[in-house]
């Protein structure tokens, strides 16, 4: 296995369907966020959660670089689960596996759009266009 190889292949196939380069930057730092964020592990902490060690708190970095996004901000939103009722704002704090489920939904979530958004790129790129003679 070589994953250098393996990288400048898939950049070459994406080429190849038409995906240009900023697209693939994008796909390629959503996934790196993905699989940051999938190391991140939270313990408990009183009534809620925290995130268990340095290792996660780093990941946790990596990942708001990666998606451009506001560490803080994130972090409240891994921690907690916020509802609007009736126009008050009330914030629970979640569990060590409800934060663990929160994160793992984001993470599905966010890899099912990038894997839907290939297909249909490919898809519309190398479509055959029918021709009537």
């Amino acid at each position: 296995v070589n994953d250098a190889e393996d990288y400048r292949a898939c950049r070459a196939a994406m080429d190849v369907v038409g995906i240009g380069q900023e697209e693939q930057e994008s796909i390629w730092r959503t996934l790196s966020g993905i699989l940051e964020l999938q190391n991140v592990q939270f313990k408990a902490d009183k009534e809620g959660s925290k995130f268990a060690g340095q290792a996660d708190l780093d990941a946790l970095e990596k990942t708001t670089v990666q998606w451009q996004i506001d560490k803080t901000v994130f972090e409240k939103e891994l921690l907690t689960l916020s509802a609007l009722v009736r126009g008050e704002v009330f914030t629970k704090l979640l569990r060590p596996p409800q934060a663990a489920d929160g994160r793992d939904a984001l993470c599905k979530a966010l890899y099912d759009h990038v894997f839907g958004w290939l297909v249909e790129k490919i898809n519309q790129n190398t479509a055959v266009q029918n021709e009537t003679y």
